[in-house]
């Protein structure tokens, strides 16, 4: 289940970007379904330069979201109302 989710917020965090980037799908895919590991260092996938990342559960509030950005949020995936999604910023 840590898996999945893991999984489900590394792809949020593409579609988010707006850039389809294959290479990384597959490996994000490929660390998943290999059952030795337990964790996937993010930073170690991208050329990012990490400074703070969020994820926001299942149900979670506009307005709790603006409350922990610190800053105006428009949340088109009305996840307050799916249990379907995470989001990650």
């Amino acid at each position: 289940m840590k898996k999945i989710t893991v999984l489900i917020v590394l792809l949020l965090v593409l579609v988010g970007c707006n850039q389809r980037n294959a290479d990384l799908e597959d490996t994000i895919n490929s660390i998943v379904k290999d059952e030795s590991k337990s964790e996937i260092k993010i930073q170690s996938l991208t050329n990012v330069d990490w400074d703070k990342a969020f994820l926001f559960t299942p149900y979670s509030t506009e307005k709790s979201i603006e409350e922990q950005l610190g800053t105006g949020f428009n949340d088109k995936s009305n996840i307050d109302f799916r249990d379907d999604i995470y989001l990650s910023i």
